[in-house]
């Protein structure tokens, strides 16, 4: 028999631990956690969406326009601030709307939701909270909504609940991130903690990497091939001047990075073997990719990295 919300219930139904798939049929329906987390996550969302307002936004108010229509304009056209920093904005934005997706959809599913709905979810509750950030960036007179940065919202928000909706059929990839402070991290802008580190952080263009990592193990690879080994694309960039410090080149020449790495899947490996309540942090933590030897191509050359954070 079919729950609301959930998937048809099976003779033993179960509640899955979190991180770890159940078919549909052998799932509990658990409504009250369901509705405990949507409680939790207006909570922290107010929080987080009050502290953006008072901390971070410090320009005058003004009425809501797009990035195009700011001071701060390059371009006046619907691409916005497409053009600035190589994109690396752009993939911070895909990146974190695919982390919100799968991990609301993960909560989803550990509710007792069918994969479909739980996916629904995470699209939703990802999409909605990228966009209240637009809306303030829209309301700031240095800023502006960006057209682009919805679309990339969108865009990884929708890889996101595809790994939730079908996650036997996506397990050939991943997107993954790294970060290793780049030299124009200042830290002496990090004076209003936690929110300023954590802007310095995703603002540090230079010290991010963004990867899509393919595990030939789930393509059928040849006998032998080690599950925990995948192979992996980066993209960076390199002269980006920090965008909250101003700290960075004379001479702001930015050069796009292109990276051919391996990936070790380990995180992953390890999470049926900790504790229940450490699962969604190995979750998250699986998406991080570990250092590993890599090659660089760029305007500048080929560069080995005996190991790129």
């Amino acid at each position: 028999m079919a729950t609301r919300w959930g998937s048809a219930k099976g003779e033993n139904p179960r509640s899955q631990p979190f991180g770890e798939y159940v078919p549909e049929a052998e799932r509990q329906w658990y409504g009250t956690r369901l509705y405990a987390g949507f409680g939790a996550a207006a909570v922290i969302d107010g929080g987080a969406m009050l502290a953006l307002s008072t901390l971070w936004y410090e320009s005058e108010r003004v009425p809501f326009h797009w990035y195009s229509e700011s001071v701060n304009a390059l371009d006046h056209s619907w691409l916005d601030d497409w053009n600035t920093y190589v994109q690396m904005d752009k993939g911070g934005h895909l990146i974190a709307s695919y982390e919100i997706a799968r991990m609301v959809g993960e909560y989803g599913r550990w509710s007792g939701l069918s994969d479909a709905r739980a996916a629904w979810l995470g699209v939703g509750v990802s999409t909605l909270f990228q966009s209240q950030i637009e809306l303030f960036d829209g309301r700031d007179a240095e800023y502006g909504a960006s057209r682009t940065d919805l679309l990339a919202n969108m865009v990884g928000a929708g890889v996101g609940g595809l790994k939730v909706a079908f996650p036997q059929k996506t397990a050939w990839f991943d997107l993954k991130i790294s970060y290793a402070p780049s030299k124009y991290y200042d830290e002496s802008i990090s004076s209003f903690m936690p929110a300023r580190a954590v802007g310095n952080f995703i603002k540090d263009y230079e010290g991010l990497t963004y990867w899509a990592v393919l595990h030939p193990s789930e393509l059928g690879a040849p006998h032998g091939w080690p599950p925990w080994l995948g192979i992996a694309a980066g993209y960076g960039g390199k002269h980006l001047a920090h965008s909250i410090s101003g700290v960075g080149p004379e001479e702001n020449t930015h050069v796009r990075q292109v990276y051919l790495s391996l990936d070790f899947d380990l995180i992953r490996r390890m999470r049926p073997h900790v504790p229940s309540w450490l699962r969604p942090v190995t979750l998250l933590l699986e998406d991080w990719h570990l250092p590993a030897p890599a090659v660089e191509f760029s305007s500048e050359g080929v560069k080995l990295h005996l190991l790129h954070f």
